[in-house]
């Protein structure tokens, strides 16, 4: 199994999931300086051989734009106001391609409001993606945009509000529906 995790933070999602495929591969993703030195951090202390860690932003096209980190909590994004550094960006297909990836299982997008423009960034890996879990609450007047664009593509889609407020987009190409149902288990804390 391959998992990609997008905008990884300190890892928490990498090392639940790294602990479940360990026989797979975690590509954990993180842009930001400091959270990604956190990410190898803890996927050293936790010994996860199966997890390989890249320090790169990702977008639609490559491209530098500034990159602004918050003052009051652990994040950061392209979208922002305050002090910022500019910030080379990739796309996913790039990355995908580099580490000659080719059907991946899951890919996780939590990125502070990039997630359509890095969705978009993955138009030629898209076909070999099973399923999408995209975090939308940054990005709420994407919404329908993100949904449009994955059903688009072939994908099942699946709304659920956590909180009854923020929204998560679960995306699938298995008719059942089963990855949504290993999804929502996973959200709850159940296994794989």
């Amino acid at each position: 199994m391959i998992i990609v995790d997008v905008g990884a933070s300190i890892g928490i999602f990498t090392l639940y999931v790294a602990k479940l495929v360990e026989n797979g591969i975690v590509v954990s993703i993180e842009p930001e300086a400091e959270s990604f030195l956190s990410l190898v951090q803890n996927v050293r202390v936790n010994n996860f051989q199966n997890v390989i860690p890249i320090n790169v932003g990702l977008w639609s096209s490559k491209a530098s734009l500034p990159f602004y980190k918050s003052s009051d909590f652990v994040g950061s994004s392209v979208f922002g106001y305050g002090n910022s550094k500019s910030i080379e960006l990739q796309v996913l297909d790039d990355v995908l391609d580099e580490l000659k990836l080719e059907n991946v299982d899951v890919v996780k997008i939590d990125a502070e409001g990039a997630e359509l423009e890095i969705l978009l960034g993955s138009q030629r890996h898209i076909y070999n993606i099973k399923n999408f879990e995209i975090s939308a609450y940054h990005s709420q007047d994407n919404l329908k945009d993100l949904v449009g664009l994955l059903k688009d593509y072939g994908f099942l889609t699946f709304v659920r509000r956590h909180c009854f407020l923020i929204p998560y987009i679960f995306a699938t190409r298995d008719t059942r529906t089963a990855h949504i149902r290993t999804f929502m288990r996973y959200r709850i804390g159940q296994r794989f």
